[in-house]
């Protein structure tokens, strides 16, 4: 179950639409936990000069790419362009959960 699961989030992404009118945007995030010395969660702060969510504190990811072909894909290189973490030392645990805009600011 678990590698049909896998194989089915690794999969070429399809559209997707709001309210059946909107394309969104795809993208993919991680949550990095390091294991040592203590568990961690590691996290980014955006840019304060970025005009989306500038300053905010997020997780490692962004913007899927046409090239990228899937989501896994997108979030290596995403996490490898913002912390430096290079993909061979990452563990995936695959998980898709749905996704909602973001309308609040804290």
């Amino acid at each position: 179950m678990i590698e049909d699961l896998k194989k089915r989030l690794m999969a070429p992404v399809e559209d997707v639409f709001v309210d059946g009118q909107h394309k969104r945007e795809k993208a993919a995030v991680l949550l990095a936990i390091q294991r040592q010395p203590e568990p961690t969660l590691i996290l980014t702060q955006r840019s304060s000069n970025l005009g989306s969510h500038g300053g905010e504190v997020a997780w490692p990811g962004g913007k899927h790419d046409a090239i990228d072909g899937c989501l896994e894909t997108t979030l290596l290189r995403e996490t490898w362009e913002e912390i430096g973490l290079p993909p061979e030392k990452l563990t995936l645990s695959l998980i898709s959960v749905p996704s909602f805009p973001s309308l609040v600011w804290w």
